[in-house]
């Protein structure tokens, strides 16, 4: 912004006491108080963005806000004056938001009608739901309200004002899908069969239990509202209408009669699929209805509302995966980590470590997360940058202590952990039952119930981790990297090693190291794309108890945060040459290189083009110090990807001899490549 310079309307002119005697009665006593009106008339200060920050927080309740002030001078034969101001606090409890919008505009060289002042407050109420227990979510009622109030003209206080209330619903119709869901029957027979509430079947339908569906929305405005804003509305109505003409159906002799001849009516429906919408908008002019309009990935999750997350955060999900709090979950006596293996164990009375992070630097402090069996509780320790916490069973709700300190807590509002005069983070209560510890310095958020645990970490702690929860790397096959650097084959001797009682064991191995092949142009064969609306579906016969990844690949939809790179939804399955999962800990097989022919079979890497082209399938390549002596040309699939650090991520997993899991992305073309039949030792 610019300083102001004395102009005709230098600054913006005191609000009256009073409104007025020109406004019609009804308008006086219909008008809904405007938060976002202005008591400052100094635009651009201090004292301005006080008054905005402290009503948005009141709109909210325990929230957190931000406020931005801008303000524009044009100088000229010309000048005009421009200035905003805007305000947004969410709560950090809930769901619930609101916004304040301030705008002024003095166009000083012409009329006083061309001066335009608009006030905008927007507030959307949504209350706690239950984040643990799908029985609890899907009995929950996640009704949401939105309120909007908006008052424009030459000055807000004496301008005209439109409102807007609504209400988001879940119907009874959705809540009967969601308990036919198949994903539905595996995440009840887990909880049936293994006592498990969170793993990734479970998370998923816990989720989105709380989906609404129906949205119903009541707008009503002054015949004095101001033509500028009537234009805009009518403007972006065409570009729907035009946007979707093979859905919407207009009919002028719909019309419906109000006792408020300026009301409108809208309607808004989701199918159980989030595939398609259904439109209707009621006025005294008409009727208009869209139907069946179809919805992309994105907007599905911009305009499924749900108390959890904002629409940013939802699109923020969908749109980057891999960057939004990987979890890991200990539920009774199974391990689900961050990169969704899963573990069967049996806790005793050990302090076993879930996650460690052992660097020290600015942008990374040490962090260390354990949990101890007691019973059928957990105990809960974490220790980091000024944190000390300690999580216990507590008799109506879960105990917390912040160094030794009992803390209390509601599910009203956040109870601050504070330290040495620094606020390290927050606690509140869940509905029905659990707690939620937020670690604000250390990025982590701890969401506990006695006997469970689920942990969501910033992906800033990607690729710095240890402990039973995994290397959250992207990579099912390193999760169960030990402190030497060395991979474990028993998943028993595995979690052992994070309780300190064993450090070496026969059955940890090294990763192979292999040479890479020389960068070489090969040719395309075929080009393969798949519908994305029917992906391509491996099914198992397995049982879900013997698979690593507890969501069936049919499965098109999940909140997990899983650090799978694929922006695929299907969750991959862990490679049973390499790792083998069964319900109660077994050694593990890992397949031996082929040492008397020098082969192994590894992803083999090309560069094609700008591009690094990685093998579906292991191939055939000739180990260190050792060449191909015979050879046959073969067509294989290949996912090639941009050098970008995505695909420098599966380059360094590839030359320490990991191979990734590529099965389950889409698109992959045919290349044709000599692989070794033979290969001898170089003298």
């Amino acid at each position: 912004h610019t300083k102001q310079s004395k102009l005709n309307k230098p600054i913006e002119e005191p609000l009256p006491t009073r409104r007025p005697r020109s406004r019609p009665a009804r308008n006086v006593q219909d008008q809904q108080q405007n938060p976002s009106i202005p008591s400052v008339a100094e635009p651009d200060s201090q004292k301005r963005r006080n008054e905005y920050l402290l009503r948005a927080m009141q709109q909210t309740g325990d929230a957190v806000a931000g406020v931005l002030d801008l303000s524009a001078q044009f100088k000229g034969s010309k000048p005009a004056f421009v200035a905003s101001t805007v305000a947004h606090a969410a709560s950090r409890v809930n769901g619930s938001s609101s916004f304040l919008v301030f705008y002024n505009q003095q166009l000083n060289n012409r009329s006083q009608q061309d001066d335009k002042q608009v006030c905008l407050f927007t507030q959307v109420l949504k209350p706690q739901v239950p984040l643990l227990h799908f029985n609890d979510a899907v009995e929950f009622d996640p009704t949401s309200t939105v309120k909007m109030v908006m008052n424009a003209g030459s000055k807000c206080q004496d301008g005209a004002q439109a409102t807007v209330h609504g209400q988001l619903t879940r119907n009874e119709e959705y809540v009967t899908f969601t308990k036919n869901r198949a994903l539905t029957k595996l995440c009840l027979a887990q909880m049936s069969k293994h006592h498990t509430n969170l793993l990734r079947a479970c998370q998923n339908v816990t989720y989105h239990a709380d989906d609404l569906k129906d949205y119903t929305f009541t707008a009503k405005y002054d015949k004095t509202f101001p033509d500028f804003v009537k234009r805009k509305v009518y403007q972006l109505y065409s570009i729907l209408r035009y946007r979707h003409n093979q859905h919407v159906h207009e009919d002028p002799f719909m019309a419906t009669s109000y006792d408020d001849p300026s009301q409108l009516d809208v309607n808004v429906r989701m199918d159980n699929l989030r595939r398609t919408m259904n439109v209707t908008l009621k006025s005294p002019l008409g009727e208009s209805d869209f139907t069946n309009v179809p919805l992309s990935g994105w907007q599905r999750h911009l305009l499924t509302e749900n108390p959890r997350l904002s629409p940013y955060e939802r699109v923020w999900d969908y749109e980057l995966p891999l960057y939004n709090e990987p979890t890991c979950v200990v539920d009774e006596d199974v391990i689900n980590t961050f990169d969704n293996n899963t573990f069967h164990f049996k806790f005793d009375n050990w302090n076993f470590t879930l996650m460690e992070v052992r660097h020290d630097t600015q942008n990374l402090k040490h962090f260390i997360l354990k949990m101890k069996q007691e019973g059928l509780n957990k105990v809960i320790y974490a220790e980091g940058y000024n944190v000390q916490l300690q999580l216990k069973n507590g008799h109506k709700k879960p105990k917390v202590y912040f160094y030794n300190k009992n803390i209390n807590y509601s599910k009203d509002h956040v109870t601050k952990l504070v330290h040495d005069g620094h606020d390290m983070g927050h606690v509140f209560e869940l509905p029905k039952r659990g707690v939620v510890v937020s670690l604000t310095r250390n990025a982590v958020n701890l969401l506990y119930d006695n006997n469970r645990l689920m942990v969501k970490s910033s992906n800033s702690y990607r690729n710095q981790t240890t402990g039973i929860c995994g290397t959250m790397d992207g990579e099912q096959v390193t999760d169960t990297l030990k402190f030497n650097k060395c991979y474990e084959l028993d998943i028993r001797e595995f979690i052992y090693t994070f309780s300190g009682r064993v450090v070496l064991t026969e059955t940890c191995i090294y990763p192979l190291f292999h040479k890479t092949l020389n960068p070489n142009k090969m040719p395309l064969l075929q080009q393969i794309t798949l519908d994305e609306s029917q992906p391509s579906l491996q099914t198992s016969s397995e049982s879900d108890e013997n698979t690593p990844s507890q969501t069936p690949p049919s499965i098109s939809e999940s909140n997990s945060s899983s650090s799978s790179s694929s922006s695929e939804t299907i969750e991959p399955t862990l490679d049973p040459t390499i790792l083998v999962q069964t319900a109660v800990p077994s050694n593990l097989v890992e397949p031996r290189p082929m040492t008397k022919q020098n082969i192994i079979n590894v992803t083999n890497v090309i560069r094609r083009d700008n591009e690094i082209c990685m093998s579906v399938e292991r191939l055939p390549t000739c180990v260190d110090a050792s060449r191909a002596a015979d050879t046959k040309l073969v067509v294989k699939q290949y996912v090639c990807m941009p050098d970008s650090p995505a695909a420098q991520h599966y380059l360094k997993l590839i030359k320490k001899g990991i191979n990734p899991d590529l099965s389950h992305k889409r698109n992959t073309i045919q290349l044709q490549v000599k692989i070794p039949l033979k290969c001898i030792r170089e003298r």
